[in-house]
């Protein structure tokens, strides 16, 4: 379904500065926070910004955090290219402020790299959100000039937007063999306004495009059964609608469950979720608060691992590359070799502890560095959420992690 654009791109397109997008004072302040970095190109005059991890946690949006989602400008501060601005699953949105009924345009959501296509001296690159000379940006540069330079002539004025899928940069979900940039759709520089991978301006981009559905509303798109193989979808308001241009979000359930752990995917997470079963398992009337207490987890965090299920682990073998297989294994099955042996060591020192008075005991054990355990033992209390906990890893990278941001 074509609509009509709301996006006019210019052969020679007038140039944006900077600060008619993101404020100087507000941008300079989100920097010096914290809350936005910025790259340099590594041989032109080019910087990129992007928000934060530290902007994500406390959720600190303003003008320069939304639209620095890779932003790149030169050295004169004028724009070169600009992707559509940060934007939220529905459940993040206030109650009300989505128009469920409102026309809209439906798009899978691709599980890979955001691609942004920026024009240099040097002929057409692509960065991705965080980075222009990255692992991910390198491909697909190297992928468009190979196979789409010179195929097609992209409208001045406009930043183009991909998808980055091939093996090597899987993040959750499989399309085997596939190595191409995805069409997602475009951007005006001059107004921020926003098209799909269908509107005429995307007409001449001679390779793949991102699937658009048929849903027609908000309302459609929440009903949706989930696909197979899918990440969830992206819903796009169109011209006529007060929230024209505004994107939402809806990640399938399994997809995000699965992207929790494979994406971050650290000795931690696994021990997290490990405790949790394991301690339900020998007691299943532990509640949640008090899991997250001994823990050190939000509770909400131990409500979504139990609702995921005992089987967790065998979901994730299941469904991540060949190359975690291995270390998961030998991850999950070291953890729970350092609690059997902790169970056996404190099962050995209650043997000798027999006959003694509470006095006598505490002397003895004073400098047992589990004699919190071993008297809750004697206190006829389970101390496997203890030995859960003595042997909480320190927090680490993920060993699928990567250096760039996903789309």
């Amino acid at each position: 379904m074509l609509h009509s654009s709301a996006v006019k791109c210019y052969e020679t397109a007038p140039a944006v500065h900077l600060n008619e997008v993101v404020p100087a004072a507000e941008l300079a302040a989100a920097v010096a926070e914290g809350l936005v970095r910025v790259q340099r190109h590594p041989s032109l005059p080019l910087r990129i910004f992007n928000y934060t991890e530290l902007a994500v946690y406390s959720r600190a949006w303003n003008p320069a955090t939304l639209n620095c989602r890779g932003l790149i400008v030169d050295d004169d501060d004028q724009i070169v290219a600009r992707p559509w601005v940060k934007f939220f699953n529905s459940f993040e949105h206030p109650d009300d402020a989505l128009d469920l009924h409102a026309p809209v345009e439906v798009t899978d959501k691709a599980d890979g790299s955001l691609g942004i296509l920026y024009l240099t001296v040097d002929g057409p690159a692509i960065a991705t959100r965080g980075s222009f000379a990255g692992e991910q940006a390198q491909h697909a540069t190297e992928l468009y000039r190979a196979r789409y330079a010179g195929t097609w002539e992209p409208s001045a004025g406009c930043t183009y937007l991909f998808e980055i899928v091939y093996p090597a940069n899987r993040i959750v979900l499989d399309y085997g063999h596939t190595d191409d940039l995805v069409l997602l759709g475009a951007v005006e520089i001059a107004t921020g306004t926003a098209v799909g991978p269908l509107d005429p301006i995307c007409a001449p981009w001679p390779g793949p495009r991102i699937e658009v559905l048929a849903y027609l509303s908000l309302a459609e798109a929440l009903a949706a059964e989930p696909r197979k193989n899918a990440e969830g979808l992206v819903v796009r308001y169109l011209p006529g609608s007060p929230l024209a241009g505004t994107a939402v979000k809806l990640k399938q359930a399994d997809y995000v469950q699965l992207h929790r752990i494979v994406t971050g995917l650290t000795a931690r997470r696994l021990w997290e979720r490990s405790a949790v079963h394991a301690v339900l398992a020998d007691d299943p009337e532990t509640a949640v608060r008090r899991l997250g207490q001994v823990l050190h987890l939000d509770p909400a965090d131990v409500q979504g691992i139990v609702e995921a299920g005992p089987d967790w682990l065998e979901q994730v073998r299941q469904s991540v590359p060949e190359e975690f297989l291995d270390w998961i294994t030998q991850t999950t099955d070291r953890q729970a070799s350092q609690v059997d042996r902790i169970l056996a060591d404190v099962a050995d020192v209650l043997r000798e502890l027999t006959g003694l008075e509470r006095k006598e005991i505490a002397l003895k054990i004073a400098k047992n560095p589990y004699r919190g355990m071993i008297f809750a033992a004697l206190d006829g209390r389970s101390i496997r959420l203890l030995a859960w906990a003595a042997i909480r890893p320190a927090a680490d990278r993920g060993f699928g992690a990567r250096g760039e941001d996903v789309a």
